[in-house]
Order: C-alpha cells, then structure tokens, then sequence
C-alpha cells in the first residue's frame, strides 16, 4: 500500500457525487418499478402519514397513539419530504388510510420527489466508498473500480424505489466508519465528532447501529491508550470524550422523549424480545442441520447440491419458506406464545435469556457461527470473491501493519455482522453495510491482478490525476 497521506478535494467529490447519482438513476430507469409500499415499507409509510397529518409518530393507520417501537429519522425524512412535495403527501395520506389494502391497491402511484431524493442517498453512499477507497490505498483507479463494484450490485437502485431505513443507514453507517478511519489516523477532533454524529444518526434510523457504537468506543479507547502508553499523547482519548459527547448528544433528545412519554430511557420499547424470540428459534436446529448450513447456505449451488445430498428433513427447516422453517416458527408461532406468556417486555426478555439463551450457551454461539456465515453472502454470486478477499484483507493487517487502516474501516461492518448474527436471524438485508468493504476489497484485487499483467501502471497515469496535498 503506498504510505502517502491523501484527500481529495471538493470538485473531485462533487464530480464523484454527479456520476454516482446519474449511475444510480440509470440503473433505477432500466431495472426498477417502484413498488406499492408493503409490510415493512408500509409501516414506514404509515408512519410518516401520522407525523405529517397528526403530528404523532404511531405506526398504526390513522391514529394519534404514538409507538415507542420506531426511531424518529426515517420517518422524519419521508414526513420532511412530504411537507414540501403535495404529491407525495398524498400518497402517504392514501397508502395510510385505515381502507387501505397493499393487494387491493386504489391508490395511485405517485411517489412526486421522494424516489429521486432517495436516489440522492444512494448516491452519497457510493461517493463515501470512493473516498474511503482513494483514502486508504491512496488511488483514484481503486476507489473507482471499487464504486463500480457497489454500483453493479444492484443494491442501491432497489434501495432507492423502496421505503425503508437502509436509505438513511448505509450512508450514515459508511460516514462513521469512514470518520473512524480518519480519527485514529490523523487524530482530528472533528472527525471523532463527525463520526459520533454519523453512528448517532445511524441509531436513530436503526436501534442496533448503538450497539456499533461500543465496538467504534472500544477501538477509539484502546488506540488512545496505545498513543499514551507509548509517547504520551492524549490527543485521542480526548477525541474519544468528544466522539461519546457528540454521539449522546445525537441520541439524547430522543431518548428524553421516549423517557418522558413511555417512562423507558431508550432508543425504543418493547422490539427487542421480538426480535431475539425469532432468533432462538434457529437454535432448536440438529447438529445433522447445523453440518449442512456451510453448503446448504451457500449463494449460487449450494443449496441445489444440498437438496440432491441430503434428505429434505435435514434441510426444510433451514430455509424461509417451509412452515416449519426457523424463521416462520420464530415470527409466528414463538412470538406468539411469547406474548401470551408474559405482559411486559422485561419479563419477555428475561425468560429469553435466562431460560433459552442460558441453557445452551455453546450451540447459540455455535449457530451465531452459522448465521454469520449465512449474513456475509448479501450479493449472491459476487459476495462468493468479495467476502473472501475482504477477510483475507481483515486478516492480513495482524501481520502488516500497513493495513491498519483497512482493518478500522471493517471493524464496525464486521462486528454488525456478528451481532446481527447474536441476536437476529441475520437477513441479508442487514448487513448491507458491507458492500463498503466488499466494494474496496475487490477493488484492490482487481489492481492487483492489473500490476501481474502490468497494466495497473498504465491505468494509473491516465486515471490518477486526483490533486493531492499533505496533511
């Protein structure tokens, strides 16, 4: 990796910015069809339409009962821009209306403004990777193959037609990971602000993205203990202090709501028991099942070859769509009991942990293993090179130091994966926040097989012509 110091400058941004959002529409033009909003997208509609029309954040249709179970900032955005757009905002008020049936649609789609914004975001998402890419391997030709690579997924356009809080997410998500990376290099306080901001803003799209947070507090503290121990530097704990302050300052307001209108100082009430119900329920699988989850998981052949391998009872239970599967029992039937056994969401919650979660400690980590596998393959045929280049990549900086920064940039996509893992089913959709990494490590691996061929070089001289300037 070359040692230079780089950034780009703000035409260089802009220019990237432009071209992102012009790929992004293209893409949106030829392969998408903005669809009625539907399950969770409705309820993202619904309630924008509350906030809009009632001035309450509720879920349900046409009420001013408000919900302690969303965040505020996607919905916010929606109701932001409904305030300015009339065509928008009559949608949200048709799609939220009580008679309003997704299979019977009466209303008309018309969705004014609001998916040229989102496509505004996808965008940003795509400009930060190219940053993050120019960043660390200090080259234009890395960073634009690594957008390429983003943009190919097809993640962004489905992201932008759809209404739900990835659009907010992965760019914040890809802000604070970029801002982690900059503050334990160049130990700036405004980018440990900047990236309590980004982390805080993430929470706020999505309650899990709190929990990133402490694994961003982990690697700030025990960088800023390294810097002190060895040249008595305090810069970066003080960074640290800063990155906590501008991340609770972020979350606090909102948490004072929830205090103040429900009596629970959090992000949310009441989500979480039925989420980690859903998730036990895959450690009711056989060690005859957890064997064939490696292949049966498998993006592309897998789960083609399992079926001629194995009996349909050591892999029905394994997939979405069986009755029986893990996933349909832990949303149907496992929440339901839940409910039914308790009325509050602390007794909920100590049940699932106290009597399921610590009764098979070694299988729940174990399965953990398992989903996480299954989480890393978010983009079918491609994550089968982009997974293993990029944890090669994570990988290699224990034995070169020089890739110290890579590894930062991973971290909190990375631990994501995990946690998601821990306590989810650990859909694909969840950890979209790796296409970053994904992105920038195929990005890499294609310039190093353009430097076996000796074409990296000539690619360079003609692409490299980023201005750069010493920190």
């Amino acid at each position: 990796m070359n040692n230079r110091t780089a950034c780009v400058d703000i035409r260089s941004v802009t220019a990237v910015y432009l071209i992102a959002y012009l790929l992004v529409l293209l893409q949106v033009l030829i392969t998408q069809d903005p669809p009625m909003p539907a399950e969770d997208a409705l309820g993202y509609v619904r309630l924008a339409d509350n906030l809009v029309h009632r001035n309450t954040l509720a879920v349900a249709a046409v009420t001013t009962e408000p919900s302690p179970f969303f965040p505020p900032l996607y919905p916010g955005f929606l109701a932001a821009i409904a305030f300015v757009d009339e065509r928008f905002r009559t949608l949200l008020a048709c799609v939220g209306a009580l008679e309003f049936n997704p299979i019977e649609n009466t209303c008309v789609l018309e969705f004014g403004s609001a998916i040229y914004i989102q496509i505004g975001l996808s965008a940003l998402t795509l400009t930060l990777i190219w940053i993050s890419a120019f960043v660390i391997f200090r080259s234009t030709v890395v960073a634009a193959i690594s957008v390429v690579f983003a943009w190919g997924t097809g993640r962004f356009s489905e992201v932008a037609v759809i209404f739900l809080t990835e659009n907010i997410y992965l760019p914040c998500f890809a802000a604070a990971s970029l801002m982690l990376l900059l503050a334990v290099r160049d130990n700036r306080f405004w980018q440990f602000i900047g990236c309590g901001v980004a982390i805080g803003l993430a929470a706020l799209t999505r309650p899990s993205a709190q929990y990133a947070s402490y694994a961003i507090l982990f690697i700030l503290v025990a960088t800023g203990v390294s810097a002190y121990l060895s040249c008595k530097s305090t810069k970066v704990l003080v960074g640290t202090m800063l990155f906590v302050v501008a991340y609770c300052g972020t979350i606090l307001p909102w948490m004072v709501r929830n205090h103040l209108q429900f009596d629970h100082m959090a992000l949310t009430k009441g989500y979480a028991s039925k989420i980690l119900v859903e998730r036990l329920s895959y450690n009711r699988m056989t060690w005859s099942e957890f064997a064939i989850t490696p292949l049966y998981w498998l993006p592309g052949p897998g789960e083609a070859l399992a079926k001629q391998l194995f009996d349909e009872v050591d892999y029905r239970r394994l997939g979405f769509s069986a009755e029986d599967s893990f996933y349909r029992t832990g949303v149907g039937r496992d929440r339901a009991e839940l409910a039914g056994m308790f009325s509050n969401e602390a007794d909920r919650m100590t049940h699932l942990l106290e009597d399921r979660l610590m009764n098979e400690p070694v299988k729940h980590i174990l399965v953990t293993a398992a989903l996480s596998y299954r989480g890393m393959w978010i983009v079918k045929y491609w994550s089968l090179v982009a997974a293993p280049t990029m944890l090669f990549l994570f990988a290699r900086c224990f034995w070169n130091r020089s890739w110290r920064e890579f590894a930062i940039f991973l971290l909190p996509g990375l631990f994501m994966l995990v946690f998601h893992a821990t306590i989810t089913s650990n859909v694909h959709r969840y950890n979209l926040i790796l296409i970053p990494g994904m992105a920038l490590s195929c990005g890499w691996l294609v310039v190093r097989l353009f430097d076996m061929c000796g074409i990296s070089a000539r690619l360079s001289r003609r692409i490299d012509n980023v201005k750069l300037r010493a920190d």
